[in-house]
C-alpha cells in the first residue's frame, strides 16, 4: 500500500510509535469501513498522555477557581471599603453634631458661670456690708459682755460666799445633829457553860450612850457551834432563838439585852475541837433602831467567838460586823 510506512521507520522500543503503527496498519487492512468511538480512543490513549490531560484540566480548573476567588476577594475588599467609608462619614457627621452640642453647652456654661459670678459678687458685697454692720454691733456687744462679765464675777463671788456660808451652816447643823444622835453601845456580853454535857448560853446587853433616844430598838441573837468556814451558812439558816423590842431606848436608861442557849449539849469531841481551834462557839446578834433626829434608820450586826484558851476574852469575829444607815 502506498501510505504504509516502511518497517524500519518504527523504532524498536517506542511504544507510542508501535501503537500508532499498529493502528494505521489495522486501519489500512480493514479499510475505512468503521470509525473508532471517543471512549475507545481514550482507553487506547497512553497513561502518560491521560495523566497529562488530567493535569492540564486540573491546572485549568485551579486557575479558574483562583481567578474566581481573587475576583470575589476584590469584590469583598471593595464592599468593605465602601462600607467603611460610609461608617466613617456617619462617624464624622455624628462627631460634628456632638461637637456642636458641646460648643452650645460650653457657651451655656460660660453664660451660667458669668451669671453665678455676678450673683456671688453681689452677695459678697452684701455680706461685706452686713459684716461691717455686725462688727460694729459686735464691738458694742463686746463692751456689754465685758460689763456682764464683771457683773457675773461679782455675782459669783457673792454666790460663793453665800454657798460657803450655807455649807458652814449645814456642817454646823450636821455636827450638832451628830452630837445629839443616839449611840447604841454594847454594855455586857457573856458566854457560859462551855463544857462537856452542858448547853452553852450567851447573853448580850445594849445601852444608849447618845444624847437622844433611839426608837423602835430591836435585837435578836443566835448561838451556834460550828467551824469558821460554815459560820455564814449556819447563822443564815438558823432562826433567832430570842428577840427583844423597845419602843424608846432613852439615854442613860437601863440596858436592854437578849440571851440565847444552844439547843444541844456539848460532847467531849466538841471540847476537843474547841481545844484544837477547829470548832468554835459563836454568838451572832442583829438589830436596828430609828434616829428620829436625823431621820436615819440604822441596822447593825455583830459576831463574837468564844476563846477556849482565854475564856474571859470574847473577841469579835473577823466577819459579820457591820453598821448600815439609810435616810427616811
Amino acid at each position: 500500500m502506498k501510505n504504509e510506512p516502511p518497517p524500519e521507520t518504527v523504532r524498536e522500543g517506542d511504544e507510542v510509535g508501535q501503537e500508532k503503527a499498529a493502528n494505521d496498519s489495522g486501519r489500512n487492512r480493514k479499510g475505512r469501513s468503521r470509525k473508532m468511538p471517543e471512549s475507545e480512543k481514550w482507553s487506547r490513549t497512553h497513561i502518560a498522555n491521560r495523566l497529562m490531560v488530567w493535569t492540564t484540566a486540573l491546572v485549568a480548573f485551579a486557575t479558574l477557581f483562583y481567578a474566581v476567588a481573587t475576583a470575589f476577594q476584590v469584590y469583598l475588599f471593595r464592599e468593605n471599603a465602601r462600607e467603611t467609608a460610609q461608617q466613617t462619614d456617619r462617624l464624622i457627621d455624628t462627631s460634628e453634631k456632638q461637637a456642636a452640642v458641646i460648643r452650645e453647652a460650653l457657651e451655656e456654661t460660660k453664660r451660667s458661670n458669668r451669671e453665678v459670678a455676678e450673683r456671688a459678687e453681689r452677695a459678697l458685697n452684701t455680706a461685706e456690708k452686713q459684716a461691717n454692720a455686725s462688727l460694729t454691733q459686735a464691738n458694742v456687744s463686746e463692751r456689754m459682755v465685758e460689763q456682764n462679765k464683771e457683773l457675773l464675777k461679782s455675782a459669783r463671788t457673792q454666790a460663793n460666799t453665800s454657798q460657803l456660808s450655807a455649807r458652814a451652816a449645814e456642817r454646823s447643823a450636821q455636827l450638832a445633829a451628830e452630837s445629839q444622835r443616839p449611840s447604841i453601845e454594847i454594855a455586857e456580853i457573856r458566854l457560859t457553860d462551855i463544857a462537856a454535857g452542858k448547853m452553852p448560853t450567851g447573853r448580850i446587853n445594849f445601852r444608849n450612850g447618845g444624847a437622844s433616844p433611839a426608837r423602835n430598838f430591836t435585837v435578836t441573837a443566835v448561838i451556834a457551834f460550828t467551824s469558821e468556814k460554815l459560820l455564814d451558812a449556819t447563822i443564815r439558816s438558823s432562826e433567832p432563838s430570842t428577840k427583844a423590842t423597845v419602843i424608846v431606848l432613852a439615854r442613860g436608861g437601863a440596858p436592854v439585852g437578849v440571851g440565847t442557849t444552844l439547843k444541844r449539849a456539848l460532847d467531849p469531841q466538841d471540847i476537843t475541837l474547841l481545844e484544837e481551834r477547829v470548832g468554835f462557839v459563836y454568838l451572832y446578834v442583829t438589830g436596828s433602831y430609828d434616829d428620829t433626829l436625823t431621820r436615819t434608820h440604822v441596822e447593825f450586826e455583830h459576831c463574837f467567838r468564844y476563846n477556849y484558851a482565854e475564856p474571859a476574852s470574847i473577841p469579835f469575829c473577823t466577819t459579820h460586823n457591820t453598821v448600815k444607815e439609810s435616810r427616811y
